[in-house]
């Protein structure tokens, strides 16, 4: 167990007894120096969380679908560095073949 006010420990963590179970437990108590309602009605937050949690799915569907976006977006734009890169050989293999046919007229002459 460890205590905290205002965002600092009170204290080094404490064992308390044994358990088989395991995670953490946070229980909030407001104080009165900092929040002005320090007694929270279970409807208002339940409505509140259950608001922010549709909102979060919502986010969450736009980025896989930014992500699915820009996946696509990678995979066309590598065919096409693929295709430019063999246009870029083709057309280095065409100039080459015209310098080495130029050269040779030059020496033929």
């Amino acid at each position: 167990m460890q205590e905290y006010a205002y965002g600092k420990p009170t204290c080094d963590v404490q064992v308390i007894g044994d358990t088989d179970e395991h995670g953490t437990t946070i229980k909030f108590h407001p104080d009165a120096s900092t929040f002005d309602v320090t007694v929270y009605e279970y409807a208002l937050l339940s409505n509140r969380l259950r608001e922010q949690e549709k909102r979060l799915n919502e986010l969450a569907k736009k980025v896989d679908s930014l992500q699915a976006r820009a996946d696509k977006r990678a995979k066309r734009d590598s065919g096409m560095l693929r295709i430019l890169r063999q246009i870029t050989w083709i057309a280095a293999i065409i100039g080459g073949s015209w310098v080495i046919t130029a050269l040779i007229k030059a020496l033929v002459k």
